[in-house]
């Protein structure tokens, strides 16, 4: 869920389809629940002054302004400054509706770097490029940087970058430029909702035509191309969606849904870049089949653009340790967690309706689910910030 200072970069993001200083008005910010004045302490926004006409004004100049006479209403006096004046009077305006902020194409994008998994791109990077991040990504170290060029000049000045980075190159651009072929870096359109992703995957799959194949061998590598959230409705049932699909395996089960929910947050918040010993599963078994388990579960229910190897590998194993196989921008946790709930039933009733104990397996169950919500809790405690 976005925060309000989410919804400002990710519309900031999308004004810069059309400019590279966006601009907001003080009741713009004001609606999202910020504070203009905080936002230009915090060094990304400067204040870009009052901008007004008179509506009425047939001299095309720029009006004269009383900033002083309704001041505590919040409203400011425009009026003609031709000489003589085409109109009389004072027309009032909203204050917070013409008093502007800005901030610029370096700044949207050093907010959208932990959204996107960016980190510094060092090195000069030369005009007309804006450096955006450095994506380390599918066994690669990618640079990624903002342009606005037209095509034909975007194809010349790539080459010369691509040469000089000596890396592969993902260039940002304001809008999608045609199906030409590039040499040596590939090209992102912005998104054209609101939104701080960047949508770096459809470059990456061009960077890596075979990639969908290569991740199925290699434990260390992610399915960067799935997408999981997690949510629950308290007391009725758990919600694991897989790329947006309702994923039917988890839904009644407490245990199958925590050991899910434990190894993302161990990849979204956890050490180790998210491995874990494969018996915090609390599986319980001599054999310790936890994991072929919850691959059978995956494997089971079909999920929609996933082949069944791709959904056993979503969850990895290394040298006696496991890993949930989707990276932490993609992990999405759901508000509804906070007052998640065991659907576990504690008791049993009899052929009479009377009521009698929890069988030894659902009391092991209970145990478990209430260690794997415990170890979850503890590591969404320590979230990154």
């Amino acid at each position: 869920m976005q925060t309000p200072v989410d919804r400002l970069w990710a519309r900031a993001l999308s004004r810069l389809q059309r400019t590279d200083c966006p601009r907001f008005s003080f009741a713009e910010v004001r609606e999202l629940g910020l504070e203009p004045d905080e936002l230009i302490a915090g060094g990304a926004f400067t204040y870009a002054g009052f901008d007004a006409e008179r509506a009425d004004c047939e001299c095309s100049v720029a009006p004269a302004f009383d900033f002083q006479t309704s001041a505590a209403e919040g409203l400011v006096g425009l009026a003609c400054a031709g000489s003589p004046s085409c109109s009389r009077g004072w027309q009032w305006v909203r204050r917070g509706d013409h008093e502007h902020l800005r901030t610029d194409a370096q700044s949207v994008f050093g907010a959208c770097a932990g959204t996107n998994a960016l980190l510094p791109l060092e090195g000069d990077v030369p005009g007309p490029f804006v450096p955006v991040g450095r994506l380390l990504r599918r066994g690669l170290d990618i640079a990624v940087v903002w342009c606005r060029a037209a095509s034909p000049m975007l194809q010349v000045l790539g080459r010369g970058l691509s040469a000089s980075l000596s890396r592969p190159l993902l260039i940002v651009v304001p809008s999608p430029i045609g199906n030409e072929r590039t040499e040596g870096f590939e090209v992102v359109a912005l998104p054209h909702e609101e939104t701080t992703r960047l949508g770096l995957l459809s470059g990456l799959e061009r960077l890596t035509p075979n990639y969908r194949e290569r991740v199925l061998d290699d434990p260390t590598l992610d399915l960067d191309y799935v997408h999981l959230r997690f949510a629950t409705s308290p007391g009725d049932r758990h919600v694991l969606e897989i790329n947006g699909h309702d994923f039917g395996g988890v839904r009644k089960s407490d245990v199958k849904f925590l050991r899910m929910l434990l190894l993302a947050a161990a990849r979204k918040n956890g050490a180790n870049d998210g491995w874990i010993d494969k018996s915090r599963l609390r599986d319980g078994d001599d054999k310790d089949r936890a994991l072929e388990r919850m691959r059978e579960e995956l494997v089971t229910y079909d999920v929609p653009g996933l082949s069944e190897d791709e959904r056993r590998a979503l969850i990895r194993a290394h040298k006696g340790q496991l890993r949930l196989g989707v990276p932490p921008e993609n992990i999405e946790f759901d508000l509804s967690l906070a007052s998640l709930e065991f659907i576990a039933p504690t008791t049993t009733r009899t052929k009479t309706g009377a009521k009698s104990k929890a069988t030894p397996k659902q009391a092991d169950g209970l145990k478990n689910a209430t260690v794997l919500r415990s170890d979850y809790r503890r590591l969404m405690s320590d979230e990154k910030t």
